[in-house]
């Protein structure tokens, strides 16, 4: 399958996200996660200024926000979701959620979306 050409929004706004996350995150970063940063901003245009992008674990995860932009983005008609209680964590007032997004009839999965409880 071929990669499409990413757009001039799509490329200003991975450098931002890269330059966001080494200045906030940047004794915890390394090589592989930011590669990870890059490939997240480009296929689904998520942002760490808006809080739509999360790094837990050493891993980036797609926030309740970010799944909420990207359904809009994409005319989603729904989103189903479910918490991953092995990944969850009550102490920490943390969840892990596996959402399905419903663009027409099929279904599509979406990253894990981990979540702060209040």
């Amino acid at each position: 399958m071929r990669r499409k050409t990413p757009s001039n929004n799509s490329r200003a706004l991975t450098a931002e996200n890269v330059r966001i996350a080494k200045r906030l995150l940047s004794k915890d970063l390394k090589a592989g996660q930011l590669e990870a940063l890059r490939e997240m901003t480009l296929e689904f245009g998520l942002s760490l200024l808006q809080g739509e992008l999360l790094l837990l674990d050493g891993k980036w995860y797609v926030t309740h926000a970010g799944l909420l932009r990207l359904a809009q983005r994409r005319g989603c008609r729904g989103i189903q979701t479910r918490s991953l209680r092995e990944f969850c964590d009550a102490e920490a007032g943390r969840c892990v959620f596996k959402a399905t997004v419903y663009k027409g009839r099929f279904p599509v999965s979406l990253p894990s979306s981990p979540s702060s409880a209040a």
